[in-house]
Protein backbone atom coordinates (compact mmCIF):
# COMPACT_ATOMS: atom_id res chain seq x y z
CA UNK A 1 0.00 0.00 0.00
CA UNK A 2 1.47 3.36 -0.98
CA UNK A 3 1.76 6.18 1.53
CA UNK A 4 -0.84 8.15 -0.46
CA UNK A 5 -3.26 5.22 -0.39
CA UNK A 6 -2.59 4.69 3.32
CA UNK A 7 -3.23 8.38 3.99
CA UNK A 8 -6.54 8.26 2.11
CA UNK A 9 -7.57 5.07 3.91
CA UNK A 10 -6.62 6.53 7.31
CA UNK A 11 -8.50 9.74 6.57
CA UNK A 12 -11.61 7.78 5.59
CA UNK A 13 -11.37 5.70 8.77
CA UNK A 14 -10.84 8.79 10.93
CA UNK A 15 -13.80 10.57 9.39
CA UNK A 16 -16.00 7.50 9.90
CA UNK A 17 -15.09 7.37 13.59
CA UNK A 18 -15.45 11.14 13.96
CA UNK A 19 -18.91 10.98 12.44
CA UNK A 20 -19.91 8.19 14.80
CA UNK A 21 -19.88 5.52 12.11
CA UNK A 22 -17.81 2.38 12.16
CA UNK A 23 -17.02 0.04 9.30
CA UNK A 24 -19.33 -2.94 8.89
CA UNK A 25 -18.11 -5.88 10.98
CA UNK A 26 -16.52 -8.82 9.23
CA UNK A 27 -18.62 -11.94 9.08
CA UNK A 28 -17.48 -15.51 9.49
CA UNK A 29 -15.56 -17.64 11.96
CA UNK A 30 -12.23 -15.84 11.41
CA UNK A 31 -13.66 -12.35 11.82
CA UNK A 32 -11.81 -11.83 15.11
CA UNK A 33 -12.95 -9.75 18.06
CA UNK A 34 -15.00 -6.63 17.38
CA UNK A 35 -13.05 -3.39 17.18
CA UNK A 36 -13.17 -1.21 20.26
CA UNK A 37 -15.07 1.94 19.42
CA UNK A 38 -13.86 3.64 22.60
CA UNK A 39 -10.17 2.92 21.90
CA UNK A 40 -8.09 6.11 21.95
CA UNK A 41 -6.95 7.32 18.55
CA UNK A 42 -3.25 7.55 17.78
CA UNK A 43 -1.49 10.90 17.64
CA UNK A 44 -1.50 10.58 13.86
CA UNK A 45 -5.26 9.95 13.76
CA UNK A 46 -6.04 12.85 16.10
CA UNK A 47 -3.72 15.20 14.22
CA UNK A 48 -5.04 14.37 10.75
CA UNK A 49 -8.63 14.67 11.96
CA UNK A 50 -7.90 18.06 13.56
CA UNK A 51 -6.13 19.18 10.39
CA UNK A 52 -9.04 18.17 8.15
CA UNK A 53 -11.50 19.96 10.45
CA UNK A 54 -9.32 23.11 10.39
CA UNK A 55 -9.08 23.02 6.59
CA UNK A 56 -12.89 23.08 6.40
CA UNK A 57 -13.43 25.56 9.26
CA UNK A 58 -10.98 28.11 7.88
CA UNK A 59 -11.75 27.38 4.19
CA UNK A 60 -8.07 26.82 3.43
CA UNK A 61 -8.91 25.25 0.06
CA UNK A 62 -11.86 25.28 -2.29
CA UNK A 63 -11.29 21.65 -3.28
CA UNK A 64 -13.91 19.07 -2.29
CA UNK A 65 -12.89 17.00 0.78
CA UNK A 66 -12.50 13.87 -1.35
CA UNK A 67 -9.94 15.74 -3.49
CA UNK A 68 -7.63 16.52 -0.55
CA UNK A 69 -5.18 14.21 1.19
CA UNK A 70 -3.18 14.64 4.39
CA UNK A 71 0.40 13.44 4.74
CA UNK A 72 1.39 13.11 8.42
CA UNK A 73 4.97 13.65 9.61
CA UNK A 74 5.61 13.02 13.29
CA UNK A 75 9.40 13.00 13.07
CA UNK A 76 10.87 16.10 11.39
CA UNK A 77 9.82 18.69 14.01
CA UNK A 78 10.28 17.83 17.70
CA UNK A 79 7.79 20.50 18.82
CA UNK A 80 5.00 19.92 16.30
CA UNK A 81 3.32 17.34 14.14
CA UNK A 82 3.56 18.38 10.49
CA UNK A 83 0.76 17.72 8.02
CA UNK A 84 1.28 18.30 4.32
CA UNK A 85 -2.07 19.03 2.69
CA UNK A 86 -2.10 17.85 -0.92
CA UNK A 87 -4.36 17.53 -3.93
CA UNK A 88 -5.67 13.98 -4.26
CA UNK A 89 -6.21 12.88 -7.86
CA UNK A 90 -7.06 9.25 -7.09
CA UNK A 91 -10.78 10.02 -7.29
CA UNK A 92 -11.80 10.47 -10.98
CA UNK A 93 -14.18 13.25 -9.86
CA UNK A 94 -11.15 15.31 -8.83
CA UNK A 95 -9.40 15.19 -12.19
CA UNK A 96 -5.66 15.40 -12.64
CA UNK A 97 -2.94 12.79 -12.91
CA UNK A 98 -3.33 10.11 -10.21
CA UNK A 99 0.47 9.72 -10.16
CA UNK A 100 0.98 13.18 -8.65
CA UNK A 101 -0.29 14.89 -5.49
CA UNK A 102 0.69 18.58 -5.58
CA UNK A 103 1.30 20.19 -2.20
CA UNK A 104 -1.29 22.83 -1.33
CA UNK A 105 0.11 23.97 2.02
CA UNK A 106 1.42 22.73 5.35
CA UNK A 107 -0.10 22.71 8.83
CA UNK A 108 1.94 22.42 12.03
CA UNK A 109 0.16 21.18 15.15
CA UNK A 110 1.88 21.89 18.48
CA UNK A 111 2.45 18.57 20.27
CA UNK A 112 1.61 20.01 23.70
CA UNK A 113 -1.15 22.54 23.08
CA UNK A 114 -2.67 21.51 19.74
CA UNK A 115 -2.32 25.09 18.45
CA UNK A 116 -2.01 25.21 14.67
CA UNK A 117 0.07 27.22 12.27
CA UNK A 118 -0.06 27.16 8.49
CA UNK A 119 1.73 28.53 5.48
CA UNK A 120 -1.52 28.53 3.46
CA UNK A 121 -2.02 31.66 1.41
CA UNK A 122 1.57 32.76 1.89
CA UNK A 123 5.15 31.80 1.17
CA UNK A 124 5.85 28.08 1.69
CA UNK A 125 7.65 27.60 5.01
CA UNK A 126 6.58 30.95 6.46
CA UNK A 127 4.00 30.01 9.09
CA UNK A 128 1.34 32.08 10.80
CA UNK A 129 -1.23 31.14 13.44
CA UNK A 130 -4.30 29.54 11.95
CA UNK A 131 -7.00 32.15 11.59
CA UNK A 132 -4.53 35.04 11.94
CA UNK A 133 -4.07 37.64 9.23
CA UNK A 134 -1.47 36.64 6.64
Amino acid sequence: MTSKTRTAACTAAILMVACGRTPAPKAGPDAGPPARVDAPASAEDRTVLAASEAVRKYALTTLAPECVSYQFDGISDPAAYVVQVREDHDNPKCGGDPAVAPRLFTLKVDRKTGAMETDAGGIPGEFHALGAAK
